[in-house]
């Protein structure tokens, strides 16, 4: 007679708890001009450093000195609101008033900020208003842009900027705003944008690397976007999500595969319920099976929570590829 030995192995598993740490750069930490000088109104990058950081978020900037007139690139910052001079030296916000309240300029198409500590991010708003610069080029025209509408005012003219969130080097999630619209029939509808706006981005998901500022404008020449592409930035609401291992309990529970991508099996008999939630706390899918099909969920990090008919509880992490 054949011997069968059965081998029970009890799996320790940690639990993971999801702490949310709610983060908001609203740049009032960063000096202004030189030192504790705030009379200059912005900083330009002047001073070589390549870049500044807000609470664990990197802006760079590149700036160069030369015959022809020093220049910059990248990120700046500035608590201007001059909404009158013409010209790029202008680094005021088109607003009524900014009550000495300091923001960040991005100059450049495709103009990245990146999140950095190796921590799991979740955005939830970022307020943005057209810079002083943009918004005169597109009411008056300069030496190198038009004036939006042409002088009848009937022409069909636009600048949209586009806000995209990138995850592992992929573009996740995105959402636009129109900076400046000529395209009405009835040109007292057409408009440039005034005023700060606040944008919402609570349904982007979980996980961000970079967000980057991209343009599209009607006024286009042989080299591009002939329309200045700059954009205030503030009030950049985040979570900096971690996930602790730190209460370890035993359980025959288990998830199989994990990493996943069609489906996963419950090691359990008996379960009563299996609720897989993304990383909001929100239940994506829920089942009462042992074998379950996940392949209608998106790439990303998951928690699931499985409960058996003894009233055992595991929490595990899920990863779908």
């Amino acid at each position: 007679m054949k011997k069968t030995m059965t081998i029970i192995v009890t799996l320790v598993v940690a639990s993971l708890t999801l702490h949310a740490q709610n983060t908001l750069l609203n740049f009032e930490e960063l000096l202004l001009g030189s030192g504790n000088d705030t009379l200059e109104k912005y900083w330009s990058g002047a001073d070589q450093s390549g870049g500044f950081t807000s609470k664990g978020v990197y802006f760079e900037n590149s700036y160069t000195a030369s015959i022809w007139g020093d220049y910059w690139s990248g990120f700046t910052y500035s608590n201007s609101s001059d909404t009158i001079t013409m010209g790029n030296n202008n680094f005021g916000v088109y607003a009524k008033d900014n009550q000495d309240n300091q923001f960040v300029i991005a100059y450049g198409d495709n103009r990245s900020l990146a999140f950095g500590g190796g921590n799991f991010n979740k955005l939830h708003s970022i307020a943005i208003c057209n810079t002083s610069y943009t918004a005169l080029s597109l009411k008056n025209g300069d030496a190198f842009a038009k004036k939006f509408g042409g002088e009848s005012g009937n022409e069909a003219d636009s600048l949209k900027l586009t806000i995209k969130k990138y995850y592992q080097g992929s573009v996740t999630d995105s959402t636009s705003f129109m900076l400046a619209d000529f395209r009405f029939a009835d040109n007292a509808k057409d408009y440039i944008s005034k005023g700060w706006h606040n944008i919402d981005l609570s349904a982007f998901s979980a996980g961000v690397d970079s967000i980057s500022f991209n343009y599209a404008s009607s006024d286009v020449g042989d080299y591009g976007i002939n329309t200045p592409l700059y954009i205030a930035i503030d009030n950049v609401a985040f979570s900096i999500v971690d996930e602790i291992s730190n209460t370890l309990t035993d359980s025959k529970i288990s998830i199989y595969p994990n990493p996943a991508k069609d489906y996963i099996s419950i090691q359990e008999a008996n379960i009563q319920s299996v609720d897989i939630s993304n990383l909001n706390g929100a239940i994506v899918l829920s089942s009462t099976q042992q074998n379950i099909a996940i392949g209608a969920l998106s790439s990303g990090i998951y928690m699931v929570r499985i409960l058996a008919i003894n009233g055992n509880i595991s929490h595990q992490k899920l990863v779908i590829q």
